[in-house]
């Protein structure tokens, strides 16, 4: 397999899948959320109070997947293991779009100067030194922290632990850890010719990944739980 498809595997199997989780999950546990008191009266609590857990966790363990720090033993498919990876195969790795590349650096805030005078290896050794140090780590973002605590400690290795000794985090820095990913996946694209954001800069994905909220309304809806929209009175 060559480097530029060994590179659209690993951000199809990884950042382009967990976006995609995250966002589901997030969006499911909002779509319930906003009638809790409804679905709380009903006989139908104990489906969606496991939906709502199952979506936490879903989102818990995609996000953090999402910006795993690569070590020695297991070969990530996480954002820091894959801009590494283009980093070390630079000069293997053509891009494929050079206008996709710059346009999509500049959504995600990079600006290489003297672009045009580089060549493809020095374009992608300048794009992934600014974009690396960008990337949230548990050092450097508190919401990260501590969903990998939660991560850590209550889903992959529950420990006998006190649970106010794991880090909070409120849900709308949690979110912004998605928009940190999102358009570095779009940078990744001008290597594949695979667009993931549009002109706009706006994730092409993120639609699709409502549907399932989008089912749950309809459902909620249905059973009389959620006020019918106008068109259906």
């Amino acid at each position: 397999m060559g480097k530029t498809a060994e590179l659209k595997l690993m951000v199809n199997e990884g950042p382009v899948r967990d976006i995609y989780c995250a966002e589901e999950a997030l969006q499911l546990f909002k779509s319930i959320g906003q009638y809790a008191e409804e679905i709380n009266n009903s006989t139908f609590a104990p489906t969606f109070v496991t939906l709502q857990s199952y979506s936490i966790e879903q989102f818990i363990l995609a996000t953090t997947r999402l910006f795993e720090v690569p070590g020695t033993r297991y070969r990530l498919r996480s954002l820091p293991a894959i801009l590494s990876y283009v980093s070390d195969n630079a000069a293997e790795l053509p891009i494929s779009e050079p206008l996709l590349f710059r346009k999509d650096l500049l959504h995600a805030g990079f600006v290489i100067r003297g672009f045009d005078e580089m060549d493809d290896e020095s374009r992608t050794t300048a794009a992934m030194e600014l974009i690396l140090p960008t990337l949230p780590t548990p050092h450097s973002s508190p919401a990260l922290l501590a969903l990998k605590a939660i991560r850590d400690k209550r889903l992959a290795h529950p420990e006998h632990i006190v649970v106010d000794d794991i880090p909070k985090t409120a849900w709308e820095p949690a979110e912004l850890l998605l928009d940190k990913a999102r358009p570095v996946v779009g940078v990744l694209g001008a290597y594949t010719s695979t667009a993931y954001v549009d002109d706009n800069g706006d994730y092409i994905m993120s639609y699709d990944s409502q549907r399932s909220s989008m089912a749950t309304r309809r459902l909620l809806r249905k059973i009389g739980i959620a006020p019918p929209l106008p068109h259906e009175t």
